[in-house]
């Protein structure tokens, strides 16, 4: 059996290279907090590309849910 640890290590994985290449940027001068903004207006420009992308990532995760699934089950 998998551990916790090493189940979560996908997840882990997956958050950092999100965060890495999330498109984030400092806020506009004069906005108060100076937090971060996160610039969407590329996936406004783009409409077909975001949805194929989407429509990519969830065949992806489907298709890997279905793989470790499949290996869990008893083989006959």
């Amino acid at each position: 059996m998998k551990s916790i640890a090493r189940r979560s290590l996908v997840l882990f994985a997956s958050y950092v290279a999100v965060a890495a290449v999330a498109q984030a940027h400092p806020g506009h001068p004069g906005h108060e907090g100076g937090d971060f903004t996160w610039d969407f207006s590329h996936l406004a420009a783009h409409p077909l590309v975001t949805l194929g992308f989407l429509t990519l990532l969830t065949v992806a995760v489907w298709a890997g849910w279905s793989h470790f699934r499949s290996r869990r089950s008893p083989r006959v």
